[in-house]
């Protein structure tokens, strides 16, 4: 299960906040939201996986998908987590330098 929700701290800035797991029945929600929130084309888009405590290969799927379009979009997608579940599977996989890291929201949103 994963609740997904919206903030808008500025204009040009969204925030997707996830809390659950990404796994392969919840991955493809989490995608939808995400190019949702792209198709507005705001400035920034931070995803905030604080709270996710799974995270399959269906979450790295989505987070490489969500990545091909905000490189497509020219959006800057930056990644809320300081949580083993998301990123052993960012590290184990190498994927980890592909994506903007931040250890809390705040940072990320300047």
């Amino acid at each position: 299960m994963i609740d997904l929700n919206v903030s808008m701290p500025a204009d040009d800035v969204r925030v997707v906040h996830a809390d659950g797991e990404i796994d392969m029945l919840t991955a493809p929600v989490l995608d939808s939201m995400i190019s949702s929130q792209l198709s507005s084309r705001p400035r920034r888009l931070v995803l905030d996986l604080q709270e996710i405590g799974f995270m399959s290969s269906a979450g790295i799927a989505s987070l490489m998908s969500a990545r091909s379009q905000a490189l497509r979009a020219g959006v800057d997608l930056r990644i809320v987590c300081a949580n083993e579940p998301v990123l052993r599977p960012l590290t184990v996989t190498g994927l980890f330098g592909l994506f903007n890291v931040y250890p809390e929201l705040r940072a990320a949103l300047r």
